[in-house]
């Protein structure tokens, strides 16, 4: 984490590459740095070993398996979203201001389900869910997006060590992954 001081008695942090103000003192974060790597890396792990597992398994099929926030990039605009509300890969593809999701590969024209269908492990990190005909809100490009952000401090967290977004709900020995990482659509409902 880095902080700044712009004018007397304002502190701000970094995010990223976005300024945020300070709401505690500086000490406040010390004081809970330990706490917040141990309970960020509590409530994520499960979720990034999934993706980890979705990533080696989109390698297996010819994909490209590359982790990005939530997302497993499969070609240039396939990409895998990891739910957090369920842990359920859901497959869909870019497009110009839209996104399309499919309920299987052979859907996407990216590969045969018969492939993936005769391997255990494949079928254990690739079974889809399918959300074509009622698509969660979470699942918007908007909150995808959005996300995407959340998971990669996080990411940073666990492979790194690296504390790059504060939110202090992930003090909470309540906190769940689904209301992490789904911060803006929770602060967009409450407005």
């Amino acid at each position: 984490m880095v902080f700044l001081t712009i004018k007397i008695f304002t502190s701000t942090i970094l995010d990223g590459g976005t300024l945020l103000k300070v709401e505690h003192p500086r000490d406040y974060f010390m004081e809970n740095l330990e706490a917040y790597v141990m309970m960020a890396k509590k409530v994520y792990r499960d979720y990034y070993l999934q993706l980890k597992s979705i990533s080696a398994a989109v390698r297996r099929i010819g994909g490209a398996g590359d982790i990005s926030g939530c997302t497993v990039v499969v070609d240039d605009n396939l990409k895998i979203i990891l739910d957090p509300t369920d842990m359920r890969p859901v497959l869909y593809r870019a497009v110009t201001g839209d996104l399309i999701y499919y309920e299987s590969f052979r859907a996407s024209g990216f590969l045969d389900d018969k492939y993936v269908l005769q391997d255990r492990q494949l079928v254990a990190a690739l079974t889809l869910k399918s959300v074509t005909w009622d698509v969660p809100p979470h699942l918007s490009r908007k909150s995808i997006r959005d996300m995407n952000h959340v998971s990669e401090a996080l990411q940073s967290i666990i492979s790194q060590d690296v504390v790059r977004r504060w939110d202090d709900r992930i003090l909470d020995m309540d906190a769940t992954l689904e209301t992490i990482m789904m911060k803006a659509d929770k602060e967009e409902e409450e407005e």
